[in-house]
């Protein structure tokens, strides 16, 4: 017992803030990994069917088809690069946007 806390106030004033950190960081890493797609399900599962085709075409897909079918390296580097420049550039934001509430929640207090 901590100076008369219940189990659900020492939750809540303790142990939540404490890990509140740790919550925000999985968070923002995993927004880095929305943009990814299952390889597997998106071109093994349609293959060459045509009706698909369109509809699951990934970004990831698109990059190996321009690189193995297609041999065009310039388009499969690029493709490549915006895809990990578009999730470096959520993930900053994300991390931006934190580190502001962060800010002004600690600003508030003071």
């Amino acid at each position: 017992m901590l100076d008369g806390a219940s189990f659900l106030q020492r939750v809540r004033y303790i142990t939540l803030p404490m890990l509140r950190p740790t919550i925000a960081m999985i968070f923002i890493l995993r927004l880095g990994s929305i943009l990814a797609s299952d390889f597997g399900l998106f071109y093994q599962v349609p293959m060459n069917s045509n009706s698909l085709q369109t509809v699951t075409q990934t970004l990831d897909v698109y990059v190996y088809k321009a690189l193995m079918l297609q041999a065009n390296f310039s388009y499969s580097v690029a493709a490549c690069a915006s895809s990990f420049s578009l999730r470096r550039i959520v993930i900053r934001r994300r991390l931006y946007h934190f580190r502001l509430r962060r800010y002004s929640a600690n600003a508030g207090r003071s």
